[in-house]
């Protein structure tokens, strides 16, 4: 969020079209496989529980082949705007790899607590 913030706030605004971009494209490029690890690993049950993911994926489809366009427009008219989205673009990606690296650390220490107290582990 604080990406987003800056970038508005900042001497370049419309980058933020390059985050929306990125960030779209994780869930059309990572979202079908993430769906299909979670049915596999924990069966079809868990499905009903990826309708927010399912919906992202579908939806974010166009919102990302508009996003492309409107890159394609926007740099063809200022060229020289390009390391300006670029950097937006990564800054936003970098922000998401921590957020998956936190969960993914807070989920593998939960999951870790949880088996300590099972009586299995005793």
């Amino acid at each position: 969020m604080r990406v987003h913030e800056d970038v508005i706030a900042g001497p370049a605004p419309y980058a933020q079209i390059a985050i929306e971009y990125e960030i779209e494209r994780l869930s059309v490029t990572y979202g079908p496989s993430f769906i299909a690890r979670c049915l596999a690993d924990l069966g079809d049950d868990v499905k009903q529980c990826l309708s927010f993911v399912q919906d992202h994926v579908e939806l974010d489809v166009g919102h990302t082949k508009f996003n492309a366009r409107k890159l394609d427009q926007f740099l063809k008219q200022r060229p020289e705007a390009l390391d300006d989205l670029v950097a937006a673009g990564s800054e936003a990606l970098a922000a998401y790899d921590q957020f998956l690296g936190d969960a993914l650390a807070l989920a593998l220490g939960m999951s870790a607590e949880t088996q300590a107290r099972s009586p299995a582990a005793s």
